[in-house]
């Protein structure tokens, strides 16, 4: 099977230990992308583990030359970068534009309200509350 795969965290420490199918099947991909949730996720285990040092350089040349994506579900935006603040600094630049974009084209408040945000009295506005986030691994 080859393709384009997007990695959770679970298929990380699988490669990590060196899982023959996962490392097989990640052997045949086109192209293979990593959020930046999941280094960031990898970061809090190794800091959790006891060899936090070794484990966190690990990541850090696995993670090395990659591109990681950084996306804001509520709004559907998403950019990326070499690092993971380069991606999560450009998804904040692509927010901000594409907010100033909508603001422009008066459509923002419907944007705003259609993705759960709502107007404060004091005129911001505010966060829709997150309730859990869920990464999930795709199968063909």
């Amino acid at each position: 099977m080859s393709g384009k795969y997007l990695l959770d965290t679970n298929i990380v420490i699988a490669l990590f230990a060196g899982d023959l199918p996962v490392k097989k099947h990640i052997g045949k991909a086109e192209e293979v992308f990593i959020p930046a949730t999941v280094i960031g996720e990898l970061f809090f285990g190794a800091l959790k583990s006891g060899r936090p040092k070794a484990n966190s350089s690990r990541i850090e040349n696995f993670a090395a030359g990659n591109t990681y994506v950084a996306y804001s579900p509520k709004l559907d935006v998403s950019s990326c970068g070499g690092t993971v603040d380069e991606a999560r600094n450009n998804l904040k630049t692509a927010v901000r534009l594409f907010l100033e974009e909508a603001e422009k084209m008066g459509t923002l408040e419907e944007i705003l309200s259609e993705s759960g945000y709502e107007k404060a009295d004091f005129g911001d506005w505010l966060t829709p509350r997150l309730i859990a986030t869920e990464l999930m691994s795709v199968h063909g």
